[in-house]
């Protein structure tokens, strides 16, 4: 296969259930059985999309695996989503509606249906024990570059935006943004440069993942401000002694518009900053050489299209209609 034909799409296929389930009107759709047929739906809907735009001759999901070593690194990651015991909405994650459905046993029937299809219209499913999802699409997405071919991670997720500055000419297509982020359009569209990124992404925290901002009034606008400018002394992200010569930045701002909160980044936030970036780098995953070597025998394998055993489950989700237009890029990957 020649190189421009290598272009692979590579789908972090947990967040993309996720997504569509945490929206309800489609993590109630349902079929005439009164089966919930939403996640499966939107993720369908959201690959035919990306088909649509643009030539893939090899599409990888990729899904978490649990547990995580973030999860033993800080106790309290993602210990509000619904989906943990600890959780106080638990309750709603495991109750169930009048036709036996909660929204655990929706997600579970729309993963388990997704990789009984996804592998019939030849799209690769693959997950590695104790793997999370964005962590496995950042290795297949390294492994296949280093291979030669040209790949597309598909998210919404901002964590995927650190790959623009570790993977040579990757693209990062946001399907809800509706744009394709790569190093040409990153600055104007992301307003830090690529490989500031994780550095501004961990100052910055994640609630959502329960990861704190490093200072505490230390906003969003000023940490673009600080990084930026970092940038134009030219200082390292990567270097050794960067957190010096942050502080000394810091201790030397003048802007008076952010200069209060500026001015709190000390030698006191460095701990908190390195468990950050130990959170939210892909690089600091404690990714070995088995776990390589796994990969890349997962990554050989191929998918082989079963066109009736597909139509055959996309009619019984009442999804037939839809999927086997004859434009539908989905179907087409079938023949």
């Amino acid at each position: 296969m020649s190189n421009e034909n290598k272009r692979a799409l590579i789908v972090d296929l947990s967040y993309q259930v996720h997504r569509y389930l945490s929206v309800p009107q489609m993590s109630e759709l349902r079929n005439k059985d009164k089966v919930k047929v939403g996640g499966v739906f939107g993720v369908l809907k959201a690959l035919n999309n990306a088909l649509d735009s643009d030539y893939y001759s090899k599409v990888i999901c990729c899904m978490d695996s649990y547990p995580a070593y973030r999860k033993q690194l800080f106790p309290s990651y993602k210990s509000s989503r619904r989906s943990n015991p600890d959780s106080p909405e638990y309750a709603s994650y495991v109750a169930t509606d009048k036709w036996g459905w909660s929204q655990k046993s929706t997600q579970e029937f729309t993963f388990k249906t997704l990789r009984y299809l996804l592998p019939k219209l030849k799209i690769r499913t693959i997950i590695q024990e104790n793997v999370e999802g964005d962590d496995l699409v950042y290795h297949t997405c390294k492994h296949l570059t280093e291979q030669g071919w040209l790949c597309t991670a598909m998210s919404d997720d901002k964590d995927y935006l650190q790959l623009v500055n570790l993977i040579p000419g990757i693209k990062i297509l946001r399907a809800m943004h509706g744009d394709v982020i790569t190093s040409l359009n990153f600055l104007e569209k992301c307003k830090v440069y690529p490989e500031w990124f994780i550095l501004y992404k961990a100052l910055m925290g994640d609630p959502s993942d329960e990861i704190p901002n490093v200072v505490k009034g230390f906003g969003e606008a000023s940490i673009i401000k600080f990084v930026n400018k970092a940038h134009e002394l030219g200082i390292d992200p990567d270097s050794n002694n960067v957190y010096d010569k942050l502080i000394s930045l810091a201790e030397t701002w003048e802007d008076s518009r952010s200069k209060r909160s500026i001015q709190k980044f000390t030698k006191d936030c460095i701990d908190v900053l390195t468990k950050n970036l130990n959170l939210m780098d892909f690089r600091k995953c404690p990714y070995g050489e088995n776990k390589k070597e796994e990969l890349k025998k997962l990554l050989e394998e191929s998918a082989v299209a079963d066109t009736g055993g597909a139509l055959t489950l996309l009619n019984k989700l009442e999804m037939k209609t839809m999927m086997a237009l004859p434009y539908s890029p989905v179907i087409t990957r079938l023949t």
